[in-house]
Order: structure tokens, then C-alpha cells, then sequence
């Protein structure tokens, strides 16, 4: 709690927050509340309340005199201002890129909503989603019950962050998007949906309002069974004539060794009467990639602490601790999550990971992110304490 003129009153405690002040005069004093830990939706609420403690005036002497002036009523504080039902974001916000992919699941219909996080940013909001696939499966995934005026977007991305496929309309003249994929891998998928073109102004609740269904057809001839699963670099074609809902140019097939017999000029000396002849060699070169060769994992390991610097000694002391931080590693090409980890009650983290490379530490609530080299390194945050005046005048 600050005053007017931005000096700090008090500081608020852990996990319940209680201070007490004194005002040095009338006006105004706002109040900031802050979670220490990252919070589920359903537990984001709290009470907030102002109680005068003063102690009342003492009676001097019991000689009759005048009535004292009764004390003022103090003014209730106003209920917090709730957020507008037609700015409102979804519940898997924030879910605005991998790292924060929210995580769903096959067979499920989920009520979502183009909201940008926090509500009323005027950034544009795509939803990330992480899901587990596996071989045998025929996902089909669809973007139904669009607000009127919303077209959408989807691209499905495998763990190391490889397009599998995309699509915006199902069919030519409709706004909802659809894509079905036989997984050739078990393991994790991201799902990238987005709005295209213009967004509809968030005038009422629901108007940027959208669904994403995802099921699992296998069997069902939705997805034609037995369809080999194609090699990389290959258009993966179902049941339909023309392969997918998107349009997939197929590759043009690999050049083969012919033998040309052609008229030979230019580089032979010139001859009379008849010209040379001979034969031509065409090199063939696949136009399929080759296969990369993997680069060997090389374990990791990231120690950090997080500290508020009470005695501004600028060193970790005993109870100076922060706990319950978010800690992440991500792939410093990919941006892919590859561990996470909360701070204990000392403050201390340590996560180790296998990666092919570089990583990257991340701690989102402080917005601190370092580059990380193997085979690791240690971190230290300190968090500097407020100075207060030694006197409120």
C-alpha cells in the first residue's frame, strides 16, 4: 500500500495478507493485491476489507461539559469492478503460444472464445492446445458453432514444432475450419487455432464465441482404414478423391536415368556435312528430403534461487526464500517445454533435462529469461527490498 506522494506504508504477508497504518491525513490511499503462486481459475477470489482500529477517545474527567463531536462514518470501500461478460476471456487463457498450450484431450467439445488475455488488450488472440495422440487413431478436429461474422484457422504442429497440416475452410464458401489425421507417432501434439480476417467487435457475450471438437472416428469410415501411413515429405490422402479437405499438391515423381540420343553442338569442334550424335545422361535427385540425422542429447541441469533481500545484504539469507515460482526449461529453437518446476520453501529450484542443445530458463511471473548452455549453470533473482522512511511525517 503506497500513498500519494509513492511512499510504501507497509508491506502485505503470506499466504493471508493483513497491515496495519496509520493515515498521516485525509485523501485518498489505492490499495494493490497480487498472488504470490500461480492460481487455478476456480480459486481466484478473495475478500478484501478496511476496519478503523483506533482506539476511541478517552473520557478526561467526568466534569459535564459539551458533547463530543461524534466520529465521522468511514466510507465504504467501492465492490470490485467485474469484468464485462463481452470482453471475457475463455478458461484455458492464457494459452497464447507452446510454452502455454492449454491441454485437452481427445473426445472432448470445448466452449472458447477469441478474448484476447488479459480482457480488453487489443492484441489478437490465438488459441494454443496440447493433446495426446496415438497410433490407430483417425482424429478428426473441427471448429463449430461460430460467431456470426468469425472465420477460423487451424494448424496441427507435431511435438518438435513440424507442421503435420492446416486448414481454414472446410469447404469453399464456409467459415469453420476441419482436419483429419491418422497419427503415425504416440506422443504429444499441438493444435494452433486462430481467427482470420476481420474480428467481430466484442459487443455482447458470445460474439467472438467459437467450439473445438476433437474425436476419434477410427472405424467409422469417416478416415478410410488401412491408408499407409506416407513417408516424410509426402501428402497424407483419405478417404476422399481429393485427399484431405485442404488442397495437397502431390509431389512430382523422382527423375529416372534415360538414354537420349540428341544432336551434340557447342562444345564439339564444328564438322562438315553430317552433326554429332550421342548420348545423353540425365542425374536423377530425389525431392525427397533426406532424413536428418539426430543430434545427440546432452543432459542439462538449471539451479536457481529466488530471493527477497529483506537486510539489502545483496546474498541469500535464511527465511529470505520466495517459494511457489514457476521455473521453466524450453528448446531454445523450438520453444518447446522440456521440464518445469516450482520453488520450494527455501527458494530453491533445480531441473534437469536432456536436450540436443542450447536451452532457455524461463521464470514467467518475474519475466526473467536467461540462455543456458550443457551442462548447465546456476541462477540467482534477488528481489530488492523497498526502503521505507524511518518517520511518516
Amino acid at each position: 500500500m503506497v500513498s500519494t506522494s509513492a511512499g510504501s506504508i507497509a508491506a502485505p504477508g503470506n499466504p493471508a495478507s493483513q497491515l496495519r497504518f496509520r493515515a498521516p491525513g485525509e485523501g485518498w490511499f489505492p490499495v494493490a493485491v497480487d498472488s504470490l503462486v500461480p492460481t487455478p481459475w476456480g480459486c481466484r477470489q478473495y475478500s478484501l476489507a478496511a476496519v478503523d482500529v483506533s482506539a476511541p477517545t478517552a473520557t478526561v474527567t467526568a466534569t459535564p461539559g459539551p458533547s463530543a463531536t461524534p466520529r465521522p462514518t468511514g466510507t465504504a470501500l467501492p465492490s470490485a469492478t467485474a469484468i464485462p461478460p463481452e470482453v471475457m476471456f475463455d478458461e484455458y487463457e492464457p494459452n497464447y503460444d507452446f510454452s502455454s498450450a492449454a491441454n485437452v484431450g481427445v473426445g472432448q467439445t470445448i466452449a472458447l472464445n477469441f478474448n484476447p488475455y488479459p480482457a480488453g488488450s487489443n492484441e489478437v488472440d490465438n488459441d494454443y492446445f496440447r493433446l495426446y495422440v496415438k497410433v490407430g487413431e483417425a482424429l478428426k478436429l473441427e471448429t463449430t458453432g461460430l460467431a456470426a461474422g468469425l472465420d477460423t484457422n487451424l494448424i496441427m504442429y507435431r511435438e518438435n514444432g513440424e507442421v503435420i497440416a492446416g486448414n481454414d475452410d472446410c469447404q469453399a464458401g464456409q467459415r469453420q475450419s476441419c482436419l483429419s489425421w491418422k497419427p503415425d507417432y504416440t506422443g504429444v501434439a499441438y493444435l494452433l487455432v486462430g481467427p482470420v480476417g476481420t474480428i467481430p467487435e466484442a459487443i455482447s457475450a458470445g460474439a467472438r464465441a467459437y467450439q473445438l471438437v476433437i474425436s476419434d472416428v477410427a472405424g467409422s469410415g469417416s478416415i478410410t482404414n488401412g491408408t499407409p501411413t506416407p513417408a516424410f515429405g509426402q501428402p497424407f490422402l483419405g478417404d476422399q478423391a481429393g485427399g484431405l479437405p485442404w488442397k495437397v499438391t502431390p509431389l512430382p515423381p523422382t527423375p529416372i536415368r534415360l538414354p537420349l540420343t540428341a544432336t551434340v553442338t557447342g562444345e564439339f569442334p564444328p564438322s562438315t556435312g553430317a552433326s554429332r550424335t550421342g548420348e545423353v545422361q540425365v542425374r536423377a535427385y530425389s525431392l525427397i528430403p533426406p532424413t536428418l540425422t539426430p543430434e545427440p542429447q546432452q543432459p542439462v541441469t538449471v539451479q536457481l534461487m529466488v530471493y527477497y533481500d529483506e537486510n539489502d545484504n545483496r546474498a541469500p539469507d535464511i527465511s529470505e526464500g520466495v517459494a511457489g515460482i514457476s521455473v521453466r526449461i524450453l528448446d531454445s529453437l523450438t520453444n518447446r517445454l522440456l521440464g518445469q518446476i516450482f520453488t520450494d520453501g527455501q527458494g530453491h529450484a533445480s531441473l534437469s533435462v536432456s536436450a540436443a542443445g542450447d536451452v532457455r530458463l524461463s521464470v514467467p511471473y518475474l519475466g526473467y529469461t536467461q540462455p543456458v548452455k550443457p551442462p548447465g549453470k546456476q541462477f540467482e533473482i534477488r528481489l530488492g527490498a523497498l526502503r521505507l522512511p524511518s518517520l511518516i511525517p
